[in-house]
């Protein structure tokens, strides 16, 4: 599914919906990122393109997803926006990745907004933590690190993730930060 296309994820909702029968999401789960080299650049060198397509893949393709999956959300359903501790104003200082992390800000702020506006939903963005993924060494190269700081397995995070999703509820988690190891996150 192209996130970045306005129908992409529509298309995908209806295809679940005429394919397999779906008539409601208990669970949602937005994970729209993009993180380039690009993306770390200094403020002056930013490409006017590339802080685009972040934006665009980033808050957009969040936007899109979530109002694509809005009709089948039925009171008590979660839906979960994969975000980022690179998305937290206070670490600002410690990372260089303006379009990454001003992405990462507006789709914690949209997760956090959506929880206001539809009461009936259990709605959060989850942190995944630094996850030894191709994007996780990406930006530890960056930072001039080797990849053995990059602290979390593909598993580790995975099962954090669905332990968070799976406890949440709407007095607990929604509207608020949370990370994979079940510790709240920071805004």
């Amino acid at each position: 599914m192209d996130v970045t296309d306005v129908e992409g994820p529509k298309r995908a909702i209806k295809e679940l919906q005429s394919r397999y029968g779906i008539t409601k999401l208990d669970i949602a789960i937005s994970n729209a990122a993009i993180l380039t080299s690009q993306a770390m650049a200094r403020i002056e060198d930013i490409d006017p393109q590339a802080f685009e397509d972040h934006w665009r893949v980033n808050v957009k393709g969040n936007l899109l997803f979530f109002q694509a999956c809005r009709p089948l959300l039925r009171a008590g359903s979660k839906f979960v926006f994969i975000s980022s501790g690179a998305g937290v104003l206070d670490r600002v200082p410690d990372r260089q990745n303006v379009c990454y992390g001003i992405t990462k800000i507006g789709a914690t702020y949209l997760a956090r907004y959506a929880h206001f506006e539809h009461p009936e939903l259990i709605i959060f963005p989850l942190w995944p933590g630094w996850v030894r993924t191709d994007m996780g060494k990406l930006t530890a190269k960056h930072l001039g690190l080797d990849d053995g700081t990059v602290t979390v397995s593909v598993d580790e995070s995975a099962a954090g993730l669905q332990n968070v999703i799976n406890n949440a509820t709407r007095e607990t988690h929604s509207g608020y930060v949370w990370n994979y190891d079940g510790t709240p996150g920071k805004w």
